[in-house]
């Protein structure tokens, strides 16, 4: 499985495996507002063409519940590329990113 997955990933452009590796950081899925605010590549990358690549690859999975749309990797690609994120030295960034983002989320709805 590993040896197809690794060829899979061999055939994305740099982008895409740039943005692929950054959505090994949420486990369960993520918003297209969540991957452009945590995995921005560089000014010349779009997130939601990219994420269609990845989609069209059939990489990444797409939940659409009513108005709702998740972008989701299935665990084991996941791992794939959360190991390609630790390889590539960026992990501790996106855990602070990701971490910053939720926070961001939840701040609106603490009481005091």
């Amino acid at each position: 499985m590993r040896n197809t997955i690794d060829w899979s990933y061999n055939l994305l452009s740099a982008g895409e495996q740039t943005l692929f590796a950054r959505l090994g950081v949420f486990v369960g899925g993520c918003t297209l507002e969540a991957a452009e605010m945590v995995c921005p590549g560089d000014d010349t990358d779009d997130v939601l063409e990219l994420l269609t690549q990845l989609v069209d690859k059939s990489l990444v999975q797409v939940d659409q519940r009513g108005d709702a749309v998740r972008y989701d990797l299935p665990e084991t690609i996941r791992h794939y590329g959360w190991e390609k994120l630790a390889l590539s030295g960026e992990a501790d960034g996106m855990r602070r990113r990701h971490a910053m983002y939720v926070l961001a989320l939840a701040r609106p709805c603490r009481r005091y």
